[in-house]
């Protein structure tokens, strides 16, 4: 699954803006510079000391995107509320490491901006329908195509996959019933 992401320090002043695909880990790498690290790419943002090594991280978890503190130092807040544990981005959120030097002295500050790729559930609650109706192999084989196409579409490329996946382990079988079951246990996992 990938996100948009816009990166700006206190000032606003903008230090990344780009899609990157999750999961992403904040953390402070070499000379104290922030990055966004992705399992194909690491982002430098700028310098800053209120952020921890590993201060948080940005994943997808059937769909959905997660914020989970990574037990930083300074904290993080979403959407002005202080991040305990992890929270659920269902649309743009700001993610905000705040924080202060020893003796009170302000830091620079990192606002990221994250924008999920969003799912069109009325879509999916529709092929819901039209999988519980169907009644062949071959109907079930056509919507799943069409479910894995819009997954692509919303970027969510790991969920698409699964739908392969199970084209693959019950498309095969002589009786529509365990692919027409796994197709509407996953959209219903997606819902």
């Amino acid at each position: 699954m990938k996100v948009r992401v816009l990166a700006m320090d206190k000032d606003g002043k903008l230090l990344y803006e780009g899609t990157l695909e999750l999961p992403i880990i904040v953390g402070r790498g070499l000379k104290n510079y922030v990055f966004l690290k992705t399992k194909a790419q690491e982002v430098p943002l700028a310098k800053s000391l209120c952020v921890s090594r590993r201060h948080l991280e940005i994943s997808a978890e059937r769909g959905k995107v997660v914020v989970r503190d990574l037990g930083s130092t300074n904290g993080t807040t979403v959407n002005g509320e202080p991040l305990r544990g992890e929270k659920e981005i269902h649309e743009k959120a700001e993610i905000v490491i705040p924080g202060k030097l020893p003796a009170g002295r302000p830091c620079n500050v990192i606002r990221l901006v994250i924008e999920p790729h969003t799912v069109n559930r009325e879509a999916l609650k529709v092929m819901l329908k039209d999988i519980e109706a169907s009644t062949t192999m071959l109907g079930l084989v056509r919507i799943a195509n069409e479910l894995k196409d819009k997954l692509m579409e919303w970027g969510l490329e790991e969920e698409a996959r699964e739908v392969e996946r199970i084209l693959r382990n019950y498309s095969k079988g002589p009786s529509p019933i365990a692919l027409k079951r796994a197709l509407s246990d996953f959209l219903i996992s997606l819902l």
